[in-house]
């Protein structure tokens, strides 16, 4: 049964590792308020929060490929947004993934937000969606 559970300081390097171990580890992004899914005490699963510029940003929603497709990616984010008092912005390249989750297209985030250098590199730029979920009042 996954359990899932907000993020302490001794989760952290088996964070990293895994971030590593998924190609999604980089040295210039800051984690925030990690989101995990745990299988015993295995990290199978996590989503990060974090604010920006003034802005309410969810990145690295990771999930081990042997437990995909088991809702486990929409429960994190779904926990994240629960937590979340403002509106959450992402870039993507499954937007079709976010948009089930009530996330949209927009263009506003990209003026306000910098990317880290070299954040995009080994990415698809050219397939990055940035989107918002508002928050209702």
């Amino acid at each position: 049964m996954t359990v899932f559970r907000p993020a302490e300081a001794a989760d952290l390097p088996k964070i990293i590792e895994l971030l590593k171990a998924q190609d999604f580890y980089n040295e210039g992004v800051t984690l925030g308020k990690i989101m995990l899914a745990l299988e015993g005490q295995e990290i199978v699963g996590l989503a990060n929060e974090r604010s920006i510029n003034g802005l309410t940003e969810l990145t690295h929603v990771v999930v081990l490929p042997e437990y995909r497709k088991k809702h486990i990616a929409s429960t994190l984010v779904k926990k994240i947004l629960e937590q979340t008092k403002t509106d959450v912005y992402l870039n993507t390249i499954i937007p079709e993934f976010f948009i089930k989750l009530g996330f949209n297209p927009t263009k506003d985030f990209s003026t306000q937000y910098a990317k880290p250098e070299g954040l995009c590199e080994d990415c698809f730029p050219e397939r990055c969606t940035a989107m918002v979920k508002r928050k209702t009042k």
